[in-house]
């Protein structure tokens, strides 16, 4: 029977506890985990970035308060947040080029850092935009 998965809101098969497959696999043993191990990894590092990072950044009602900011100077909290993704893209260009040229970078933070931020900021991007799209409904 198709039903919205409780988890990730698609309309799709559910099993157990109301959630798809995919997310039953996500949620349950790692090792029943479809894919690449390592994405995975990453993928658990960067909601752990995010978590810190969200500690120092936002208020604790609300957790995308630091991204709200921009609004007070007329720039949407997603057009803010697709500015800072854009930074993260040149910033890794940038790395790229010095790591090729034998160049060091001016900050301590590595291109697998810098792409870790911008795998949070196109989450934070998606979660904004969804925000938007149900106070419109």
């Amino acid at each position: 029977m198709t039903m919205r998965c409780a988890k990730c809101g698609n309309d799709t098969d559910v099993g157990p506890g109301g959630m798809c497959p995919a997310c039953m696999t996500l949620a349950g043993d790692p090792r029943r985990r479809i894919g690449h191990p390592r994405y995975y990894e990453l993928m658990e590092k960067a909601m752990a970035i995010h978590a810190a990072k969200n500690s120092d950044y936002a208020t604790g009602s609300d957790p995308l308060s630091n991204f709200r900011e921009c609004e007070k100077a007329g720039v949407t909290a997603e057009d803010g947040c697709y500015t800072r993704l854009s930074d993260k893209w040149c910033r890794v260009q940038n790395l790229l080029r010095k790591e090729r040229t034998g160049g060091s970078p001016a900050v301590d933070e590595s291109i697998e850092d810098t792409l870790l931020d911008a795998v949070n900021y196109c989450a934070i991007l998606i979660v904004l935009r969804e925000e938007r799209k149900a106070k419109k409904s």
